[in-house]
């Protein structure tokens, strides 16, 4: 009757483990794939960043060159 016991408790104790598991493994994917998607999206903005950066010293050359053109 003891080893009953002792296999119930250890059922229960191995149960309670492996839904332990299951659940920190669900919120791992879950934090991987939210963290693979803000790299996705920083990705993206560092683009934008470096167009308008390349935009904005294109524009600043071209104010420069108009303004030595009209003092010449």
């Amino acid at each position: 009757m003891n080893w009953i016991r002792v296999a119930t408790i250890f059922a229960v104790f191995c149960g309670i483990a492996v839904v332990s598991v299951d659940v920190v493994t669900k919120h791992l994917n879950e934090s991987l794939r939210d963290q693979a998607e803000l790299i996705e999206n920083l990705k993206g903005a560092m683009q934008l960043r470096d167009d308008s950066e390349r935009q904005r010293r294109a524009a600043e050359t071209r104010l420069r060159e108009t303004h030595q053109g009209a003092k010449d």
